[in-house]
């Protein structure tokens, strides 16, 4: 089930930002990539996803992270909505 909700999650970050999972799982510190990571993790916790599960995730897709990046990026994500009614509108439409 949280497979299904991460991989769902995922293909709407890509579709909404028109970027790949390529792309989003960058090690780069891209401003593209971080900014949909963010909104990925964001979105994933939301749905009461916990942070290891996303974390598993995201190293089963070559991509290794922390789980406080997680915990940051869902910060980030909500101190961006507060600011920036963009981010409020596109979570809502997702």
């Amino acid at each position: 089930m949280r497979n299904t909700q991460f991989s769902n999650n995922l293909i709407k970050v890509e579709n909404a930002l028109g970027i790949s999972k390529e792309i989003i799982f960058d090690k780069s510190k891209n401003i593209d990539s971080v900014e949909a990571r963010d909104l990925l993790f964001y979105l994933c916790r939301k749905q009461h996803m916990r942070a290891s599960t996303i974390l598993g995730f995201c190293q089963k897709l070559g991509f290794n992270t922390h789980i406080s990046q997680i915990t940051r990026a869902t910060q980030k994500m909500e101190s961006k909505m507060s600011k920036d009614n963009m981010w409020n509108i596109l979570v809502k439409d997702l």
